[in-house]
């Protein structure tokens, strides 16, 4: 049991440096991109230039998922709570995985009291688990309720594996809950925000 519980440290270990050592050539890559999306570029360069983008963008979540993998059961990782516009987390989901066909529905101009990074997360993990399995396409349907907000996707694939794991862990963390419903539907639920940021008009 001692020497399980070793190696099981030790791998936890190796995981968390891993992803330590993923974050600098992605941020090295993001700058660099946005320094080509500033020039004159052609089309097929600017082409590039997004998918690029889109991948430094993947591997950064992963790289937040060894981390929480690495990150024992009975500890909370860091969390900011802050109010998040719901419609603009989904467009930059959505946006992240362009060969999947997704369909957004339900209510608008929604807000969430949740961690910006650990909602992208949420959702990366449920879309690259449905772009695993091929189901083409997903459906997200968004419902405010007084208290929350419900997110269902449908056709998300099955229950278990670690994505699964994940979204449970990090909705969780926002005092949520998950449900995988008959049919392979999967909902989960984030805290509502009370208070709406009020934005300066513009003209004035």
């Amino acid at each position: 049991m001692e020497m399980w519980a070793e190696r099981t440290s030790g791998q936890a270990e190796v995981i968390a440096v891993a992803g330590a050592e993923l974050r600098t050539p992605v941020l090295g890559l993001e700058a660099l991109l946005d320094s080509l999306s500033r020039g004159q570029l052609m089309s097929e360069t600017t082409e590039q230039t997004v998918h690029s983008r889109i991948l430094a963008r993947q591997v950064m979540l992963l790289r937040e998922d060894l981390s929480l993998m690495a990150t024992p059961e009975a500890l909370t990782p860091e969390v900011t709570m802050e109010t998040l516009d719901l419609d603009q987390q989904l467009i930059e989901s959505c946006s992240s995985f362009p060969d999947i066909a997704i369909t957004v529905e339900g209510d608008e101009r929604v807000y969430v009291y949740a961690d910006a990074l650990r909602v992208q997360q949420i959702c990366a993990n449920l879309l690259r688990s449905t772009q695993r399995l091929g189901v083409r396409p997903v459906g997200i349907r968004v419902k405010a309720q007084p208290e929350y907000v419900s997110i269902r996707l449908s056709d998300s694939g099955p229950p278990n594996g670690y994505e699964m794991a994940i979204v449970r862990r990090l909705v969780a963390m926002h005092g949520g809950t998950t449900i995988h419903e008959v049919g392979g539907s999967f909902m989960f639920t984030l805290p509502r925000a009370f208070e709406v940021p009020s934005y300066p008009a513009q003209g004035f």
